[in-house]
């Protein structure tokens, strides 16, 4: 019995690690989402404010313009490095690593409850 307890111990607080990590996870998503978002409409309104300006010298829009490219680009590789480590998909793993050890921390507390 002793060993018992130890154990579903020991599975909580997976239980509670794997919940956290899920969580945590799940903000970094959100926040990387949250950045490409801002980054391409910032280099949207940078590209508009370009195509209506009208400036002789043309240097304020060039800069505009290449600036703009450069965020897009910005967001362009995040967006691959994104799809390459797939942080949604992982918090998911870490969902599904919480659900398993909460149901082997019910088993052995049926086990425990049974004797």
């Amino acid at each position: 019995m002793a060993k018992l307890y130890a154990i579903l111990e020991a599975v909580a607080d997976r239980v509670e690690m794997h919940n956290n990590i899920g969580e945590q996870r799940s903000n970094w998503n959100s926040l990387l989402l949250t950045s490409i978002n801002a980054l391409t409409l910032a280099a949207a309104t940078m590209t508009g404010i370009a195509a209506t300006s009208v400036v002789s010298g043309g240097a304020p829009v060039a800069a505009l313009k290449l600036s703009s490219t450069v965020m897009y680009l910005s967001a362009t590789g995040m967006l691959s490095i994104m799809n390459k480590i797939q942080p949604s998909q992982l918090a998911e793993e870490q969902r599904n690593a919480t659900r398993l050890f909460k149901q082997l921390h019910n088993q052995i507390q049926t086990i425990i409850a049974i004797r």
